[in-house]
């Protein structure tokens, strides 16, 4: 997770636009066990990201997974079968 100086708090540095929640109005656990994480599972599950994710599509497509920056976020997530099946989810 990265905190923002306001407190929003995003999966990652790179996508600032998907806010999971904003701490301290809300607990680390409302954060990661919140609706918002729970569709960027689910999304990342069906081989989609969320809006803010154009970097690592790209990435993804590129097949560039050294420079992969959500690898990190959760990895279990992940493998090389979403480089060609990677969306963008609104």
């Amino acid at each position: 997770m990265n905190f923002a100086q306001n407190g929003d708090v995003t999966v990652c540095c790179y996508n600032r636009e998907y806010v999971l929640g904003t701490y301290p109005r809300n607990t680390l656990g409302e954060i990661w066990h919140g609706p918002r994480a729970a569709e960027l599972r689910a999304a990342m599950s069906d081989n989609a990201l969320p809006p803010g994710c154009e970097l690592c599509l790209s990435q993804l497509r590129s097949a560039n997974f050294s420079g992969l920056g959500a690898t990190r976020a959760e990895s279990s997530c992940f493998s090389t079968r979403l480089c060609s099946q990677a969306t963008l989810h609104y």
